[in-house]
Formats: structure tokens, C-alpha cells, sequence
């Protein structure tokens, strides 16, 4: 199978995407800010508190759910900044959406896990209990 993308504006280019797939792990960044300062990170923008809106949650997992690439299952890790700098009740209303949308979209009825990629540094036990 072929499909023909804009790769090259002065060419017409096409690519196969007969081996793409599947899709079986997104990474989702809630927001940049993170309560540390790493040297070593390569994210620039830690200091914002910006949150990734939740009116996005909806597009994100239709075009998931509607590609031809949709895997088994789907691993949805919350990772870079600091996933834990937002409060739980932005994933209780984010995890609401992703079971709407699921129900939605999801016909294949594909699972999704969720894991999160942290640096410990907030984790209590309402956040153990949460997840």
C-alpha cells in the first residue's frame, strides 16, 4: 500500500507504508514543567506550567482509534516534564475522556494501559492509590 504525503514540495514522492505499525505505545506529555532542573534534560521550556487541554484528548484517540495502524493493545505512557506537576483531578477529567472516547472510537475494543515515566520526587499516597 501507498499513500502520497507532502515529504517534498518540488517532488512527487510517495512512501510505502506497508510495514508501518502498529501503533502500540503513545507518549503523552500533560505538561512541560518540571520541579527539577536537570543538567542533563534535553526538554527546553521546563519552567511552564502549561497543561495539555483536555479538548485534545478526543482527536488524539479517534485518529488512534480510526488508523489502519492500531495495534493489539495500547500503552499510553504520561512522561516528560514532570507528569505528576498537575493534580490528579486533571487525570481523573483526562481518564474520563479517554473512556468516552474509547467507547466512541475503539471498535476493535483494543486495551489500554496506562503507565507514567516520573522522577519520584512527588509520588504520596494519594498518587499510589490514583494509579
Amino acid at each position: 500500500m501507498t499513500i502520497s504525503l507532502p515529504i517534498n514540495v518540488y517532488k512527487n514522492e510517495s512512501i510505502d507504508i506497508s510495514s508501518f505499525g502498529p501503533i502500540s505505545l503513545v507518549v503523552i506529555q500533560p505538561t512541560p514543567f518540571c520541579n527539577l532542573d536537570c543538567d542533563y534534560c534535553y526538554l527546553p521550556n521546563r519552567n511552564l506550567k502549561k497543561r495539555l487541554s483536555l479538548d485534545l484528548i478526543e482527536p488524539i484517540f479517534k485518529t488512534i482509534f480510526t488508523s489502519p495502524f492500531v495495534g493489539d493493545f495500547l500503552d499510553i505512557c504520561w512522561h516528560a516534564g514532570e507528569p505528576l506537576a498537575v493534580p490528579i483531578s486533571y487525570y481523573q477529567e483526562m481518564f474520563k475522556r479517554i473512556e468516552i472516547a474509547d467507547k466512541k472510537y475503539n471498535h476493535k475494543q483494543v486495551p489500554i494501559y496506562h503507565s507514567i515515566q516520573t522522577n519520584g520526587i512527588l509520588i504520596n499516597q494519594a498518587w499510589c492509590d490514583f494509579f
